[in-house]
């Protein structure tokens, strides 16, 4: 993994961590977590849709 990568998987990381603490319910951390690995999967794929 190279430096770029690791870096944007962290911010990414301490997104979802505020997102999780300001999730109110089940579903929303649910969900927050599915944007987040899109993000990383389509990221990884070059953002091809």
């Amino acid at each position: 993994m190279n430096n770029l990568a690791r870096s944007f998987a962290l911010l990414l990381a301490g997104m979802l961590v505020v997102l999780s603490l300001n999730a109110c319910t089940a579903d929303e951390l649910e969900d927050a977590f599915y944007t987040g690995g899109k993000i990383v999967y389509d990221s990884f794929k070059g953002g091809n849709r």
